[in-house]
């Protein structure tokens, strides 16, 4: 059913190629690139992370080799494209091929998307090419697709998305948001109320619930209660993702994760608007490559960030400097205060093997001091 979806979202024919570089135990890289060339009857051609990685020209080039019409990457990959690739390895690439190229498995950033589109536009890449969309393993991959290169964006003030509300805005203060499109075939998506368990309206933040044919029964040997998993909703039974967004006009835009929340005197602050912040604060910092987490001390809740200093500049980095100039920034643009903030060497921040920050994981190594810090707030 759900690879029926994804076939018809991407177009794919029996003369599709699919190149692919996410490991085939991730959902997007089992259901969307092994699954579906095989339901699809066509190529596909796969790569290690490894690879792509140490040089990611490598996932371009292949797409060339193969005339590649279809392929998928977190938000974190098209960052990583547009800033490792060197001009001169665009010699030879040709991405007029690819009519599909999926963006998600974790938030969407719309300057991302711009950036990707306007630095390889020169090699055969648009806009129309581009699919943000929305999926989790639970639903077997594909929940909510946009159309090629119509994807909504909203600007929205930040205080009140904090707040849990949804407010158009301009100028200062705001955050932009990336929509994942509308739920496809018969999947059904509506938003709850997280406490309450009330159904929200449009424009408002809850936590997203899935329906529909590819949504699993429940996990396999796991004492949880249905209770826990499983939501009834006017009159049908809903899968509670953990995820948080709201729907406007029937598009699905994710704000995060409920586990990753950091909640301090009352707010609600999301750890990769944290994490984009901290990254952007000096250029000696690597992108995605921050964590930010929350900690519990004398019964109040905390921000704790760390980073990674790019290699290049190790010595001859003011450390010290960076930390005033990490704790000043997020003060200024999200109005809380870093508990504390830590510099590490490249590859320290944990990451999964498709790139996504394990912050629970950094935040047991702080917990245990066992980070071995570069610098520190602490320290300054």
């Amino acid at each position: 059913h759900n690879s029926g979806i994804i076939k018809d979202c991407s177009r794919n024919t029996e003369s599709s190629c699919v190149v692919f570089w996410l490991p085939c135990f991730h959902d997007m890289g089992l259901i969307g690139c092994v699954v579906q060339p095989v339901y699809g009857n066509f190529r596909g051609v796969m790569m290690s992370p490894a690879h792509f990685i140490q040089k990611p020209a490598r996932w371009f080039s292949a797409m060339t080799k193969y005339l590649c019409t279809l392929s998928v990457s977190p938000n974190f990959g098209f960052e990583y494209c547009t800033s490792r690739i060197k001009d001169e390895e665009l010699e030879g690439i040709d991405l007029s091929s690819v009519y599909s190229l999926y963006n998600g498995s974790e938030p969407i950033h719309p300057g991302t998307l711009e950036e990707f589109v306007d630095r390889f536009s020169s090699v055969g890449f648009a806009k129309e090419k581009m699919f943000p969309c929305y999926g989790l393993a639970e639903a077997t991959l594909a929940v909510t697709v946009s159309k090629a290169g119509q994807y909504a964006s909203l600007k929205v003030d930040e205080q009140a998305l904090n707040e849990n509300r949804i407010e158009l805005a301009n100028g200062d203060n705001l955050v932009e948001i990336v929509s994942t499109g509308k739920p496809q075939a018969e999947t059904k998506v509506k938003l709850i109320d997280r406490n309450t368990m009330e159904e929200r309206g449009e424009n408002e933040i809850g936590e997203i619930v899935v329906a529909g044919k590819s949504v699993m029964s429940g996990y396999y040997n796991r004492g949880e209660s249905d209770s826990e998993i499983f939501i009834e909703v006017g009159g049908n039974t809903y899968l509670r993702t953990g995820d948080l967004g709201f729907l406007r006009n029937g598009d699905l835009f994710v704000t995060g994760r409920i586990k990753d929340l950091i909640i301090i005197r009352g707010k609600n602050h999301y750890p990769h608007d944290i994490e984009r912040t901290v990254a952007a604060a000096d250029e000696s910092l690597e992108s995605n490559s921050s964590a930010a987490f929350s900690i519990v001390e004398n019964g109040y809740e905390k921000l704790v960030v760390a980073a990674e200093v790019r290699r290049s500049a190790l010595r001859k980095t003011d450390f010290d400097a960076i930390i005033t100039k990490i704790a000043s920034t997020i003060s200024r643009q999200h109005g809380i205060s870093a508990h504390d903030v830590v510099l590490v060497k490249p590859g320290t921040i944990p990451k999964t093997t498709s790139g996504k920050i394990r912050r629970n994981s950094c935040k047991e190594i702080w917990l245990s001091n066992s980070f071995n810090p570069l610098a520190n707030l602490k320290r300054v």
